[in-house]
């Protein structure tokens, strides 16, 4: 026996729509239970009776179905033309985005600057004794990167001037 009694697998078994291994664990089922023996009888009647029944259904003449239906529609709900394309609603609708779009940037761009965060005062209070003028006069500030060239900025203060050369050419 199943743990469950198998109700949604009667009406495929009956049908033949379950797979041989499903329809033998069924048949073992039914043979020790007699609750769905009787449930499986009782589908096997209503399907012969619905069987029967669809026999003796005439076949709806499907023009005259769908006069009926537009006819009881038509009395629900009258007509509606159908919307048409209407060219100044449309660039009307797109002009007010874009100008939604262009206040919401001027907006933006256009918010004070918030206040500079506690490291950069205290980095631009620093900074203000530093004489930045002897900077220029290192030749060899204008080619460093300096991420690549730490070394040599951490070490400017031993070089010596760079000697002016004569050659166009060179930098």
């Amino acid at each position: 026996m199943l743990g469950r009694h198998p109700e949604s697998e009667l009406i495929a078994d009956l049908r033949g729509e379950l797979p041989p291994p499903a329809h033998d664990r069924l048949a073992r089922h039914l043979q020790g239970c007699a609750r769905c023996r009787a449930s499986a009888a009782a589908y096997a009647r209503l399907l012969g009776e619905l069987g029967r029944e669809l026999e003796r259904t005439p076949t709806p003449d499907w023009q005259i179905y769908r006069a009926q239906l537009m006819q009881r529609v038509a009395r629900v709900a009258p007509l509606v033309p159908p919307r048409r394309w209407r060219p100044a609603l449309a660039w009307s609708s797109l002009g007010a985005a874009a100008l939604a779009t262009a206040a919401l940037l001027l907006t933006i761009n256009l918010r004070p600057p918030a206040p500079p965060s506690m490291d950069q005062l205290t980095l631009q209070e620093a900074m203000a004794d530093t004489d930045l003028d002897m900077l220029r006069a290192y030749p060899v500030l204008q080619h460093l990167d300096l991420i690549e060239n730490y070394d040599v900025i951490s070490r400017l203060d031993e070089l010596s001037p760079a000697p002016t050369s004569a050659n166009p050419n060179r930098s």
